[in-house]
């Protein structure tokens, strides 16, 4: 009998063992599927530039998300610098303006593109700056383009009715404009070059017709190589800015604000 039991020490030893070696099995599985699920949203494409952030691959979010958090956390200064054609211009008598005429909407306060950095503001704080220039655009939308047109031909940079204060001490700087003839307005180069921005953290945002963003991203990207321009840019349609403040919570979320 006593070599029966033995016997079955043994065997039930060896169970036990078998049933420890499955548990740690599936434990150790379980930690696998956890590792991938958790990798598997960081893909190795990346994103073309200028392309629509509704197009754009998610790496750029994920880099974006990793720099700016940190960014946040160290309580960084922001500046939300925008030009729009509604602090550009004199409308004489704003009751004639047709608001529902896409040339015409966003000629009254707020323009589309002071409407998004209301909403950039509202999820980030900050300080607004309006960039506007000293000799005002038309309100007529066709003269408006066609001074716009010249100034992108000839090259020149239009005067600013003020600069900065106190550039130095922001960090973080959202530039927002209207495409204008497939780029940005010439009044933001004038920015450029009378505001330092060397070492700062650039974030743009556009509101735009049919032609999108165009070339506007690679444009003021090269204007301001000395600055880590963000990858990922928010274009809005023009018809769309009155709902888009949904789509700009969520734009800011992925970059990380």
């Amino acid at each position: 009998m006593h070599d029966i039991w033995k016997g079955g020490d043994k065997f039930m030893k060896k169970v036990s063992c078998m049933i420890m070696a499955l548990m740690t099995a599936v434990s150790l599985t379980g930690c696998s599927t956890f590792a991938a699920v958790g990798t598997s949203s960081l893909p190795d494409t990346a994103v073309t530039d200028g392309t629509d952030p509704a197009e754009s691959t998610p790496i750029a979010e994920t880099e974006a998300l990793g720099t700016s958090l940190v960014e946040s956390a160290a309580g960084r200064k922001i500046l939300i610098a925008y030009f729009t054609w509604a602090d550009n211009t004199v409308v004489e008598n704003p009751s004639s303006v047709d608001v529902d005429a896409t040339s015409s909407a966003s000629v009254l306060p707020p323009g589309n593109v002071e409407q998004m950095a209301y909403w950039i503001q509202e999820e980030v704080g900050g300080d607004l700056f309006s960039i506007q220039v000293e000799e005002p655009y038309s309100s007529d939308y066709d003269e408006c383009l066609n001074r716009a047109a010249d100034e992108k031909a000839d090259g020149v940079h239009p005067k600013l009715t003020a600069a900065v204060e106190d550039m130095d001490d922001y960090d973080v700087v959202f530039l927002g404009y209207p495409n204008w003839w497939y780029t940005v307005p010439m009044a933001l180069y004038s920015f450029i070059e009378e505001n330092n921005l060397a070492g700062k953290k650039v974030i743009l945002f556009c509101s735009h017709g049919t032609g999108g963003l165009a070339s506007s991203v690679q444009d003021l990207t090269r204007a301001m190589p000395e600055c880590e321009v963000e990858r990922n840019v928010i274009g809005i349609y023009r018809n769309d800015i009155p709902n888009a403040q949904a789509d700009i919570k969520s734009w800011l979320a992925e970059i990380g604000y």
